[in-house]
């Protein structure tokens, strides 16, 4: 794996969490939409059709539910190889940066700010990080 494709690799990490949140929200709402019951009063009498549209409503919020939950599984696997090639480094200092960049979404500045270092040296060890990275994403 190219450093520029260790880069791409690990910057999915937070499009993957952004995507989750996503899934999850929109869990959310179907559940909701699921869960909300509308009482109408009426003096004509009801027929069970109505029943039956409402069972169908959550059958359907059901599968959708269901798909959101084994897209949200996919995703965290995906999360955990990212976390899994982060931990491959063999220096400490180096998978902090790692952590801190692609985990945390620092940005440089706070990076060198929190792991006292100056800007520059951190994207020194930043190239060290990469390049120390030893994971195959055809591996997992």
């Amino acid at each position: 794996m190219t450093i520029k494709e260790k880069k791409e690799f690990l910057k999915k990490y937070q499009q993957i969490n952004n995507e989750i949140d996503r899934l999850l929200s929109e869990r959310e709402r179907y559940f909701a939409l699921a869960t909300k019951i509308t009482t109408t009063y009426s003096d004509k009498p009801q027929s069970h059709s109505n029943n039956s549209k409402i069972e169908e409503a959550i059958e359907k919020i059901t599968m959708l539910e269901n798909k959101m939950n084994e897209e949200i599984f996919k995703l965290t696997l995906q999360r955990e190889k990212i976390e899994k090639a982060i931990s491959t480094v063999n220096n400490k200092t180096l998978e902090e940066l790692l952590k801190r960049r692609y985990i945390n979404c620092e940005t440089w500045e706070v990076i060198a700010v929190n792991m006292n270092y100056c800007w520059q040296y951190v994207h020194e060890l930043h190239s060290k990080a990469l390049k120390a990275i030893e994971y195959d994403t055809n591996m997992c």
